[in-house]
């Protein structure tokens, strides 16, 4: 009946035009997308489910170029299949476009599949008086075939019009017709109005029409929606228990088979016909890379193949799982799908797997998404950009100060839209990620309590980031704020734009009864230190001072002080802070680190012969030494000493006994041994009074480690 099919005559230069586009890359991709996908609708030789799947994309898609394309196929009288898989696909979508409804009647004819599909697309159109009117007359014009009429019938079970029932009432009351034109009639009614027990029985059927006749229309559409809800629901509920099986039942058998076996198994569910497994095989593909297994490249290409697949529930598993591989080569097909996108969803997911790409080529189409109207679209174009920002500055400054005030100008007409707040928070995250000086005012605009404490905190970190000096005062203000976090996050701020002379402010952050959160506390403390190597030697040892019950922080001031006289050369002084370090150090139980410091300010006053010093030193350092576990270094110090002054023997005897006893008290016998092992190497010798007290603390420790061992302890 068709004769030859030929390839769909739609040309490139067609599509280039449809619409007005642009010829940017991305939107080259788009032109591509939808000529390759006209290609095989027109093919001869394409599969039918690959033609059906190139329809469904395209009502997907639900453009001006993608609803021409499927127009054109529609009344493409010589291209038979392709009709069929643009009709089906529109019967299985909502698209309900008035343009589609002429060239849907116009398949009814002696085609039966073709006539199928068209009515079965043609019931889409709920609420379209039109396609009621023209399923009615066709349902009800005997000089049609049989199987054209049952195919509307079929259609007008679908409607929830009072017209369509009466119209399958008249039917199936009706003498004149054949019994299969009346056993379709009954089935739409049931199919109509979810009564099962009315089966085939006329007498039912007129009861329950005398019962109803007299509904408005409004009314009568009412009772058949709720009974329809009920009925709904219970069909939801029973499919999505089918649905959650399917994929625990194959997740399972996944799982079981050998992992040479995983890639063509995966492989066989992303080209599965039916959405539900093509997207467990996403699914399974974002698992195994999270399980670190290799995915193959056919995987990979095969994932960008189905980014603009039919199914949102495809797409969107295809984009979560391209985000989780950060595949670069999936930019050009994600792109492509942005720009085309309908579902809300499934943008989010494209932002999502593009941003971490990072190529400045996805900047045209973020910018679009973030003036979406689906504030979670939006919400995803910010974030996107937010993880762009880095890379906009470094290589196109210029774009940051635009986008920036696309931002702004966004946040002017819709921030005070409900139920916005992650979306805003989105919004002021990029802008502050931006670092342009011209959205001062807006971050100072936001620092108030109406907005949500996560816009007050983004708004203080784009001021931080600002490094500008006027914003100081609300930075200062806001560590009164009520929310623990934005005062974290204004603490911080002080270490790009507070000085030393914010200290006070600092300190009192680190009292508990000022501050109540331990994180902020924290904060405060290391804001503080790193303010401090702008201070004056002076105002250092003032603050030395006051952690003097504090040695672990003591300890990080006298550090930055001990700088500083180093650069200034105040080498006196400088002893005198190590020396203080090192007792610091001692106290935090960090006695290697302790012995660095104790050496150094030894050293300096032995250069200097300052006996009043050394002396203290030699005992701090040897006490350090033995602390450390550093025992050679501590006895060849202590032979030095000893060969150098024999009344050394007094301070390095004392304090290798000292040692040793506080190693047997608590319990480190091994050590203690040790210790003796290394003090007997000493050379001159020890004393004999102190070798003698080692000698019985050795034997000491080898009766309690003897008896550890026969009690098997």
């Amino acid at each position: 009946m068709y004769g030859k099919r030929q390839v769909w005559p739609i040309s490139f230069s067609l599509l280039v035009t449809i619409g007005g586009w642009s010829v940017s890359a991305h939107g080259q991709s788009v032109q591509q997308d939808l000529q390759q996908l006209s290609g095989v609708l027109g093919d001869e030789n394409a599969k039918p489910e690959d033609r059906e799947e190139a329809a469904r994309r395209l009502v997907s898609r639900n453009s001006i170029d993608g609803r021409q394309i499927l127009n054109s196929v529609l009344v493409s009288v010589g291209n038979r299949d392709g009709q069929l898989a643009v009709a089906r696909a529109l019967a299985s979508s909502s698209a309900n476009d008035p343009q589609f409804v002429v060239p849907l009647f116009a398949l009814l004819g002696p085609d039966r599949a073709l006539t199928d599909a068209a009515a079965d697309a043609l019931a889409t159109y709920k609420g379209n008086a039109q396609v009621l009117s023209g399923l009615i007359e066709q349902a009800q014009a005997r000089q049609q075939p049989a199987a054209l009429r049952i195919a509307c019938i079929r259609a007008l079970g679908t409607m929830n019009e009072k017209r369509a029932a009466q119209a399958l009432i008249a039917l199936l009351t009706n003498d004149q017709e054949g019994g299969e034109i009346r056993t379709a009639a009954a089935d739409a009614l049931v199919q109509l109005t979810g009564l099962r027990e009315n089966g085939q029985e006329v007498p039912r059927w007129q009861q329950w029409w005398k019962a109803h006749a007299d509904e408005t229309d409004d009314q009568w559409r009412q009772n058949l929606l709720n009974v329809r809800s009920a009925r709904l629901s219970e069909l939801q509920g029973k499919y999505s228990r089918l649905v959650d099986e399917i994929r625990t039942v194959l997740t399972d058998q996944y799982q079981l088979v050998p992992d040479v076996e995983k890639p063509d198994m995966v492989m066989r569910f992303l080209k599965a016909d039916e959405p539900v497994i093509r997207a467990l095989g996403a699914k399974l593909v974002f698992d195994d890379n999270i399980s670190n297994r290799t995915i193959p490249p056919a995987i990979r290409q095969q994932l960008r193949k189905m980014v603009g697949d039919s199914s949102a529930e495809v797409r969107l598993e295809v984009a979560t799982t391209l985000r989780a591989l950060n595949d670069a080569d999936a930019l050009d097909p994600l792109l492509a799908q942005l720009a085309q996108e309908t579902d809300p969803a499934v943008k989010a997911a494209l932002a999502g797997a593009i941003a971490p790409i990072r190529d400045l080529r996805a900047l045209p189409e973020l910018r679009k998404l973030l003036n979406d109207p689906s504030f979670a679209a939006a919400q995803a174009g910010a974030e996107a950009i937010t993880e762009l920002a880095p890379l906009i500055l470094q290589k196109d400054p210029a774009a940051a100060g635009q986008i920036a005030t696309e931002l702004n100008q966004s946040l002017d007409q819709r921030g005070s839209a409900p139920g916005n707040g992650a979306w805003k928070e989105a919004v002021v995250e990029a802008m502050a990620n931006l670092h342009q000086p011209s959205l001062d005012r807006t971050f100072y605009h936001l620092l108030t309590s109406s907005q949500p404490p996560s816009v007050r905190r983004w708004a203080i970190h784009g001021l931080s980031e600002l490094k500008d000096n006027n914003s100081l005062d609300l930075i200062i203000n806001s560590l009164d704020d009520s929310d623990a976090s934005v005062r974290l996050e204004a603490v911080n701020a002080l270490s790009n734009v507070g000085t030393f002379e914010n200290g006070e402010l600092l300190y009192r952050r680190m009292n508990q009864t000022e501050e109540p959160d331990q994180g902020v506390r924290d904060a405060a403390w290391q804001v503080l230190i790193k303010l401090l190597a702008g201070a004056p030697t002076q105002q250092l040892t003032s603050w030395a001072d006051r952690f003097s019950d504090d040695p672990a922080r003591r300890a990080e001031v006298l550090k930055i002080l001990a700088d500083k006289q180093t650069q200034a050369h105040a080498e006196d002084d400088l002893a005198y802070t190590q020396q203080n370090i090192g007792e610091c150090l001692m106290k935090t139980n960090q006695p290697a680190q302790a012995s660095d410091y104790f050496r150094q300010a030894l050293d300096y006053w032995s250069k200097k012969n300052e006996e009043r010093f050394t002396a203290g030193l030699t005992q701090q350092l040897i006490t350090a030494l033995l602390r450390a576990h550093e025992y050679t270094d501590a006895v060849q110090f202590g032979s030095t000493l000893i060969q150098n002054d024999r009344s050394q023997q007094m301070t390095v005897g004392p304090a290798i006994r000292a040692e040793a006893e506080r190693l047997r008290d608590s319990g480190d016998l091994q050590s203690v041994l040790v210790l003796i092992d290394e003090a007997k190497k000493m050379s001159p010798a020890l004393d004999p009074r102190y070798a003698h007290d080692l000698d019985d603390i050795a034997a000491d420790v080898r009766k309690r480690i003897a008896s550890q061992g026969s009690s098997g302890t």
